[in-house]
């Protein structure tokens, strides 16, 4: 695919010291979750080029803008037009906004992705929150995101850029395809060698809402170790060969957890194109005799058929609650995928079962979800509390509690008797 790179320095409208009316840790977050109802898909991420100056990457797919004559003349061509606003906070908790600023972008070619970057005065030594919102100004619509700044250690992930090896453009994932070559820019000039560590690990998707966990200590003892040296261009370069599970991180210093961890999953991740891939997320809706008929049957893809068509009733019904499950799984994977695929989370097994919650609280430390209407005494909150992970900063375990066991067999249930199960 044609890709287009704006290399933007400065911001052209610039903001400082104002505030906001509600703290965003008050603000219901939910659209942030509703992949369907948004018409703009951005990514970004955070890179640090010093103690004293970030970079904020973007990418935009353009065939989710809208192209039009420009002012209506139609002697011009059709163009699209995009704003990006930038806020910078201290946190959730803050209504001050530290720095500010909107740059505008356009494009007249078609099939193309806007990747592009733009450079933040951001201090070392603390955490911060920039909110984005990302305008088509032709289409009249804002999508709006948030990304942690995490700038405390001169070690963590934002000091790494991950970029595609032939082309230097960033790639905006925690995950990488077997035989995919990549680099690895660092903001350290002293920095010569970079060490790799493979961890060959699974993990299994989470309990029902209501079990009692016991977690199991995680063994950091690496199952190999490595090390990757600087080219003339000053990057580090890495080919994950062999490469279908576990995960490597990669660090600038032997005694620190810390670094940038990329992980291996399934091809085409985060997308479903095997009939394993359709089988494994049904192990929150089927039984334990279910789940090992389906996976004991050497068509595996037609039994999974059989199952839905079983519960659905007809071809019909099957058709649309497959769609409506597997796009889930395909969600979660896109929000919430940490050390492990999305789906297999706490949060990804809520999204998958009960749909998009109607509230959404965030704070440095958790995210709470309301299903139904917020103090009502017959709504479903669930609260989600992060993990100190250094190979991941989304990874949040849910709250478990015993009282989700009469909610959540119910809507098992309610998927068992071929029903997509919704709030909203």
């Amino acid at each position: 695919m044609k890709k287009i790179v704006f290399i933007l320095i400065i911001p052209l409208v610039f903001f400082a010291a104002c505030t906001i009316s509600t703290k965003i840790s008050n603000q219901n977050l939910s659209d942030i979750y509703h992949k369907d109802g948004s018409f703009l898909h951005p990514k970004y991420l955070v890179y640090h080029t010093s103690d004293s100056v970030s970079e904020l990457y973007f990418k935009i797919e353009t065939a989710e803008l809208l192209y039009a004559h420009e002012f209506g003349n139609s002697s011009t061509l059709y163009t699209a037009r995009v704003k990006l606003n930038y806020q910078l906070f201290s946190g959730y908790d803050s209504k001050i906004i530290i720095d500010s600023a909107s740059i505008f972008l356009s494009d007249s070619t078609r099939n193309a992705e806007m990747i592009g970057h733009v450079e933040i005065k951001i201090p070392f030594g603390k955490a911060y929150l920039l909110q984005l919102n990302l305008t088509d100004l032709n289409k009249h619509t804002t999508e709006t995101s948030y990304e942690n700044v995490y700038k405390t250690n001169h070690f963590d992930e934002q000091s790494f850029l991950l970029c595609e090896k032939n082309t230097g453009i960033p790639l905006f994932r925690n995950y990488l395809y077997n035989g995919e070559s990549v680099s690895l820019k660092t903001n350290r000039t002293d920095c010569k060698t970079i060490f790799g560590r493979y961890y060959n690990r699974s993990f299994p998707s989470a309990a029902p809402p209501f079990a009692v966990m016991m977690n199991k200590p995680f063994h950091y003892k690496p199952d190999s170790l490595f090390s990757l040296q600087q080219n003339k261009n000053g990057d580090f370069t890495f080919t994950a060969k062999n490469f279908t599970s576990g995960f490597f991180n990669f660090a600038m210093d032997t005694t620190k957890k810390y670094g940038i961890t990329l992980f291996g999953f399934d091809d085409d991740f985060p997308h479903l194109t095997t009939a394993k891939q359709l089988l494994d997320p049904l192990c929150y809706i089927c039984t334990r005799e279910e789940y090992k008929e389906i996976s004991s049957d050497k068509n595996t893809k037609k039994a999974v058929d059989s199952f839905w068509l079983q519960l659905a009733g007809n071809p019909d019904r099957a058709k649309e609650i497959i769609r409506k499950y597997y796009n889930r799984v395909q969600d979660a994977n896109i929000f919430f995928t940490s050390y492990l695929e999305g789906w297999k989370t706490d949060r990804g097994m809520i999204y998958l079962i009960y749909g998009q919650p109607n509230v959404v609280y965030r704070t440095e430390n958790s995210e709470s979800w309301v299903y139904g209407e917020e103090n009502n005494m017959m709504s479903l909150t669930f609260t989600f509390v992060k993990v100190t992970n250094p190979f991941s900063e989304n990874d949040y375990t849910l709250d478990r509690s015993s009282i989700y066991k009469i909610s959540w067999y119910n809507t098992v249930d309610y998927w068992r008797q071929g029903k997509v199960y919704l709030q909203n």
